[in-house]
Formats: C-alpha cells, sequence, structure tokens
C-alpha cells in the first residue's frame, strides 16, 4: 500500500505541475490571440486557482481532506465542461498549407479534460489517511476502555484487600511478649 500511495501522490504532483502549465499557456494564448473576445478565460483561471489550492491543502491539513478531494473533484469536472464549451468554440479549421487551428477532442482531452486525474489520485491517499484515522481512534478507544482480563485482575486485586482487611490482626505470642518485658 505504501508504494500505492507514494505513486499517487507522485502523479498528483507531476499532474498538477503540467496542468497548471498548459492552462497557464492557455490563458495567455486566449488573452493574446482572441481578439473577438469569444471565450473568457476567467473561468479556466478560476478553475485552475481551485485546482492548486485544493491540491495543496489536501497535503498541508492533518484533518479535513475530504474537502480539498470534493474541490478537486469538482475542478476535475469543470475542466471536462470547459474543453467541451472550448472546442465547440474554437472548431478545428484546416489551412490550405495543411495546418489545422482550434482544438480538436484530442487536443481538449489532453490539455484540458487531464485535470480529472487528479483527485483519482488523491482518493487512494484520502483513503489510506481515513485508515490510519480510524486505526488511531480505534487504538485510543481501546486503550481507555478495559478488557475483560483487565476487569477481571482488578476484581482478584479487590477481593485479596478485602480478604486481608477482614482478616484479625495476628496476636503477639505469649513468648515474644514475655521476652519484650524481660529486655525491659
Amino acid at each position: 500500500m505504501q508504494f500505492v500511495t507514494k505513486l499517487c501522490r507522485t502523479l498528483t504532483w507531476i499532474t498538477l505541475i503540467l496542468t497548471a502549465g498548459v492552462q497557464a499557456l492557455a490563458i495567455i494564448g486566449m488573452y493574446l490571440n482572441d481578439k473577438a473576445g469569444k471565450f473568457n478565460p476567467l473561468f479556466l483561471i478560476v478553475a485552475t486557482a481551485v485546482m492548486i489550492l485544493s491540491v495543496v491543502l489536501f497535503f498541508v491539513l492533518r484533518r479535513g481532506k475530504l474537502f480539498p478531494l470534493i474541490g478537486t473533484a469538482v475542478a476535475g469536472i469543470a475542466f471536462v465542461v470547459l474543453a467541451i464549451i472550448m472546442m465547440k468554440v474554437y472548431p478545428v479549421v484546416e489551412a490550405i498549407d495543411g495546418t489545422s487551428t482550434g482544438i480538436s477532442l484530442w487536443d481538449a482531452i489532453s490539455r484540458h479534460m487531464t485535470p480529472i486525474l487528479i483527485p483519482v489520485f488523491l482518493f487512494p491517499l484520502w483513503w489510506q489517511f481515513h485508515e490510519d484515522w480510524r486505526a488511531e481512534k480505534n487504538a485510543v478507544e481501546e486503550a481507555s476502555t478495559p478488557s475483560y482480563f483487565d476487569i477481571l485482575a482488578e476484581s482478584a486485586a479487590m477481593r485479596v484487600d478485602d480478604d486481608q482487611a477482614k482478616m484479625p490482626k495476628p496476636k503477639r505470642s505469649v513468648r515474644n511478649r514475655l521476652r519484650k518485658e524481660e529486655d525491659k
């Protein structure tokens, strides 16, 4: 399981860095080349910021990792929706010289839909965290509640103490009393 968690952690950061870089380049490209204003890159900026913030919070927070996981899932779904919208706004147009412009299905998947992998990579990490938290909680509960054998040992010790309290104190022998009187 440690191999899987290390792999997922590494793939999460690699995917986040590559995705954030691609989205930054796409945003810059939209600002520079989209004179007609077909698509507002503000949604892409917000989705990228939510994704980055959620991943950072997931690794920084000690508890409450579910909300960043949900944040990455929402941002990933937003990226899929934005990629579909961008495919419609920027259709593929082939020029006479054989070059094409626009966003094809492969471009949309490879560039703008890969952030959906981040919650997939974070889920095993969250699951491992949740299992560790549950085991720690159970260990604390077990330590605070006495087991059956502890109860038996305590009751046996109490019986021994009760028996000693009920027993009369041993009397000194006559010989010991006489010796004590002679020593005086």
